[in-house]
């Protein structure tokens, strides 16, 4: 699976999150085809954020598969953006 894909599947099911509002996946150069996910929470979301990033994790695993064996989703409070507003890791 290209890295590619791997990131686009984990951006698609992080993008299925309740509490996400946007969302990115890149591939860890070091681990090869392990994405790391990234949220940006709904405003009004007031749970911990380590619970919803291991709901993340856990979602990658449940959709994707143990292939990908994601450990690492980090809720920030925004995603950089392209000169043409795209987020940068979005397919």
């Amino acid at each position: 699976m290209p890295v590619s894909s791997v990131s686009a599947d984990a951006m698609e099911v992080l993008g299925g999150h309740r509490d996400g509002a946007e969302c990115a996946a890149l591939p860890m150069r070091s681990k090869g085809e392990i994405p790391c996910g990234f949220i940006v929470l709904k405003a009004g979301v007031n749970r911990p954020a380590a619970e919803i990033e291991q709901e993340c994790i856990s979602l990658i695993r449940e959709k994707i598969g143990l292939v990908t064996v994601s450990k690492l989703a980090i809720t920030v409070t925004r995603l950089p953006k392209t000169r043409s507003a795209r987020s940068f890791g979005a397919p």
